[in-house]
C-alpha cells in the first residue's frame, strides 16, 4: 500500500508536467516601471547607453547636477520661457530622461498635471522650450558606484503659477 501512495502522486507530477507548454506572450513589458524604451521618433540614435539593462533610477544613486537645483533652476529661468500663451499656466510638469554615464541626457519624455494632480496637455511652445532647455542643461554629474558611473533615469517635476516657474523637485 505504502508504495502505492508514493506512486500515484508521482505519477500526477509526471503527467502535470507532461502537459503541453503555453504560448509566449507577444507583450513587451518593461524591466521596471518608469523604464524609457527607445522612440526612433524623438530619440537620438547617437545616444548611447553604457549598461542599458542596468540603468538605475535617480532615487536610489548619487546622480546629481553641478551647482545643485538652483543652478538648474537658473538654466531655466534664463530660457525666460518667452511663449504668450503660458501666462496663465498653472501645474506641474514632470520632465523624465536618461543620464547616461558620461553625464549626457536624452530620452525625454514630458507630462502635465494640473494643480490638483489631474493630466492635462502641456502648451505645445512650452513643451518645446523645456525640452530644449533641458536639452542644454550641460551640468549631469553621472551616478557611482564604488568609483564606477554608470546609466540613470531622473525625474524633475517643474512647477508653475500663472507663467512663471516656482520652483524644481527633487533637491539636487
Amino acid at each position: 500500500m505504502e508504495p502505492l501512495m508514493i506512486a500515484i502522486p508521482f505519477a500526477l507530477l509526471i503527467t502535470g508536467c507532461a502537459t503541453t507548454a503555453l504560448p509566449q506572450r507577444e507583450d513587451a513589458y518593461m524591466r521596471h516601471v518608469g523604464d524609457i524604451p527607445f522612440d526612433p521618433a524623438t530619440d537620438d540614435a547617437g545616444f548611447h547607453l553604457c549598461a542599458p539593462t542596468a540603468v538605475q533610477h535617480w532615487y536610489a544613486t548619487s546622480l546629481g547636477y553641478t551647482g545643485g537645483t538652483k543652478a538648474l533652476e537658473a538654466s531655466f529661468n534664463a530660457a525666460g520661457f518667452r511663449t504668450a500663451n503660458i501666462a496663465d499656466y498653472s501645474g506641474y510638469i514632470n520632465l523624465r530622461f536618461i543620464v547616461n554615464c558620461h553625464g549626457l541626457t536624452d530620452r525625454y519624455r514630458i507630462i502635465a498635471m494640473q494643480e490638483d494632480f489631474s493630466p492635462i496637455s502641456c502648451p505645445p511652445a512650452l513643451e518645446k522650450e523645456l525640452l530644449a532647455t533641458l536639452a542644454n542643461c550641460k551640468g549631469w554629474i553621472p551616478a557611482r558606484y564604488e568609483g564606477t558611473p554608470y546609466d540613470s533615469y531622473m525625474c524633475l517635476t517643474l512647477i508653475f503659477k500663472r507663467g512663471a516657474l516656482q520652483t524644481i523637485l527633487p533637491t539636487l
